[in-house]
């Protein structure tokens, strides 16, 4: 027969692979992918990551009317490998959801 302690372990397993999955879910909720926005061809990283940040915060400013801070950009990253002749995916993570939302229903 079967183990009280190896079902108990098996039924655990399961329930933290549930959590991390819900986790993720929530984290992805607040992700925005914006295409087609020109690199800054540069070897310096902090200067290409300092052209994203100022690219989007213009974005939601000028054309969502969205005022974000320094704070609520939880992360924002380029998707991919760099190739010369193309701009990789902008990924854009917030802190809360809502500032998602609002981009969404201003589409």
């Amino acid at each position: 027969m079967y183990n009280e302690g190896m079902i108990k372990l098996a039924v655990q397993e399961e329930i933290n692979k549930k959590v991390v999955e819900v986790k993720d879910i929530e984290n992805h909720r607040k992700n925005v992918i914006i295409y087609r926005v020109r690199e800054k061809n540069s070897k310096n990283v902090s200067k290409q990551r300092e052209h994203d940040a100022e690219f989007v915060k213009d974005l939601l400013d000028g054309i969502f009317n969205i005022d974000i801070q320094d704070g609520d950009i939880e992360k924002m990253y380029r998707l991919g490998q760099w190739k010369e002749d193309k701009a990789r995916p902008l990924l854009v993570g917030f802190k809360q959801y809502e500032h998602k939302e609002q981009i969404m229903s201003s589409l």
